[in-house]
């Protein structure tokens, strides 16, 4: 999927991950997050700033069919062809970044791949982030 700026016409970002077409996508009320629901039964969240997928929730048996945000952004609520809606915790993605700044100033390093599977929440692709 090709992310562009609407006011230059200049391509941003290839974001990759999803397995089949994309069928919306959905803004934070912040502006920081973009939410991708696909035929792939995955949502995916990506951070604006990075262009960096930031979350993969999995869970729906059917086609995801829409997304949006509560008004507190906190919320996210997704429905499916499988007739569920089903309520997700954004909060947790949003206070990622000033987790990630603690670990590299108390660590001074990365996390391995098995510390960020013990420690961080379920969703978040693993990824290096001390520079």
């Amino acid at each position: 999927m090709k992310l562009w700026d609407a006011r230059t016409h200049r391509r941003l970002a290839t974001l990759t991950g999803h397995t089949a077409t994309v069928g919306s996508v959905v803004v934070s009320w912040d502006g920081k997050t973009l939410v991708t629901i696909s035929e792939d039964r995955t949502i995916r969240l990506w951070d604006l700033e990075t262009h960096q997928q930031v979350a993969l929730y999995t869970g729906h048996t059917g086609v995801v069919n829409s997304a949006v945000f509560s008004p507190d952004g906190n919320t996210l609520v997704t429905s499916a062809s499988d007739q569920t809606v089903r309520l997700w915790d954004a909060r947790v993605f949003r206070d990622l970044a000033a987790l990630t700044d603690q670990v590299c100033a108390i660590a001074g390093r990365s996390l391995t791949e098995r510390e960020w599977h013990r420690y961080v929440p379920d969703g978040v692709p693993y990824r290096r982030i001390c520079p």
